[in-house]
């Protein structure tokens, strides 16, 4: 599980553990991910879901629309 892992880091290093989350998808390792960034992810997931208040308030596959109570996400690669 990983929590805002590019949060607070340089270009240079956010970059350096993008690479690194790529690698790991290409050798089969399933993650979990915690992001507010979720535009610098959504070319690495499979799956995307939006969770507020401890709830799961919508889920989708990427390439998809999510629309919650006032927000809506585009989750595409």
């Amino acid at each position: 599980m990983l929590d805002e892992p590019t949060s607070n880091m340089d270009k240079y290093s956010q970059s350096l553990i993008m690479q690194m989350i790529h690698q790991l998808r290409e050798l089969g390792t399933g993650l979990l991910i915690s992001s507010h960034q979720t535009c610098e992810l959504t070319d690495l997931c499979h799956n995307q879901w939006i969770i507020q208040q401890q709830l799961i308030q919508a889920s989708a596959i990427v390439a998809t629309s999510v629309t919650t109570e006032d927000t809506q996400y585009e989750l595409a690669n």
